[in-house]
């Protein structure tokens, strides 16, 4: 009988031990070796100096708001590789864990064409969206709020911007860029530090003003 036991333990220690573990991204397992490659970085040294400066404001604004983070823990990178991602952008994780944040050059060409403009930052709006995914763990979401009938009106250093509807995270994919006024809210909900549940929460972090939508003339721009 004791033999028997001890047989039967054995089987079932090997049967526990031998079950095949779920795997995210390469080389996943306990002590797996990297197999990740990071690709060589092609920004330009004037595309370098655009990321290092969105990141450091993003890291301004968390010490502002007494959180203070570093965010450049994982390298960014530039690449025209197709290998990673179909999209713009993306946090490229190995083991369950991010390794660094890609960016296509597209990226850096539509911030070019919204710095014109003054109101809106893609670059700025693509690096929270990726920082959420590598370093808390955000998934997508597509929480909005809006104010039915009428227009939303963000007053900027450009002028005023209009929306029908405001993302309540930057974790909303379909988004392209936020409205710089409003950045200060958007990195303090990745912080965790808020969660609007109406437009007068968001209205604490910038000024913000309800228009008839049948008002003549107004037009919304891209929902955020």
């Amino acid at each position: 009988m004791p033999r028997l036991f001890l047989f039967l333990c054995v089987l079932a220690l090997l049967s526990c031990t031998s079950q095949p573990s779920e795997s995210t991204g390469a080389g996943a397992g306990t002590g797996a070796k990297s197999t990740l490659v990071i690709p060589a970085d092609e920004a330009s040294a004037e595309e370098r100096a655009e990321i290092e400066s969105a990141l450091r404001e993003i890291e301004s604004v968390a010490a502002e708001l007494s959180a203070p983070r570093d965010f450049h823990r994982l390298p960014v990178i530039v690449t025209t590789a197709e290998n990673f991602t179909d999209h713009p952008a993306a946090c490229v994780s190995e083991n369950g864990e991010g390794r660094f944040i890609l960016l296509k050059p597209s990226v850096i060409e539509q911030e070019k064409e919204e710095r014109k403009s003054g109101r809106h930052s893609a670059l700025l709006r693509v690096l929270l969206h990726e920082i959420g995914h590598c370093y808390f763990g955000r998934e997508h979401e597509t929480a909005q709020i809006q104010s039915p009938g009428y227009v939303i009106e963000i007053e900027s250093a450009a002028g005023p911007i209009y929306y029908h509807s405001l993302d309540v995270s930057v974790m909303v994919k379909e988004s392209l860029v936020i409205p710089t006024p409003l950045e200060r809210y958007y990195v303090a909900e990745l912080l965790g530090l808020t969660r609007a549940e109406s437009l007068a929460d968001i209205a604490a972090f910038a000024p913000l003003k309800y228009l008839p939508i049948e008002k003549p003339a107004l037009r919304a721009d891209k929902a955020l």
